[in-house]
């Protein structure tokens, strides 16, 4: 039971993840926002998880499944920078 509310969250996070990478990809929000409101979590959740998302591709057969976030977890790691105080 523990298991399916792990895969629970890792879809939803991954799905508002990828919905959010279409938007960047589409030029619709900047990723420099996006990097400044929640690069920590894109890149530490991408991290964490990379390995069941990318498992999960081959277990659907569907290569292309999460690719939006893993584009958005790309491009924030690309635009890194920290706050200047």
């Amino acid at each position: 039971m523990v298991e399916l509310f792990w895969l629970i969250d890792i879809q939803t996070i991954s799905i508002a993840s990828a919905a959010i990478g279409v938007l960047v990809y589409n030029g619709l929000i900047d990723v420099n926002l996006v990097r400044d409101l929640m690069g920590p979590t894109i890149i530490s959740v991408w991290e964490k998880f990379e390995p069941i998302l990318k498992r999960r591709r081959t277990d659907i057969n569907w290569p292309d499944t999460w690719m939006p976030f893993e584009y958005l977890y790309n491009r924030v790691r690309e635009e890194k920078r920290t706050f200047e105080i």
